[in-house]
């Protein structure tokens, strides 16, 4: 958001960055987030709530390919 708002100051779109001297938040310690596979029920319940894109979700969660590897991905 920081380097976004930079960037408008730049062109000139806003006066200043209201964000400029806010500092950054201190993460060090913090316990991040563990990440973890779908159970079967919940890849379930995402492929048939997803309509057309379901198959998509499906193949992803099946081979492991994330999505820029997935040959039906767009770039649209």
């Amino acid at each position: 958001m920081v380097s976004f708002l930079n960037w408008l100051e730049r062109v000139g779109r806003i006066k200043a960055n209201p964000l400029k001297f806010v500092g950054k938040v201190d993460e060090r310690g913090q316990k991040k987030r563990v990440r973890r596979a779908f159970t079967d029920d919940e890849l379930r319940k995402l492929i048939e709530g997803s309509g057309s894109r379901g198959i998509i979700y499906f193949t992803a969660a099946r081979t492991g390919l994330r999505q820029e590897e997935l040959p039906m991905h767009q770039t649209t």
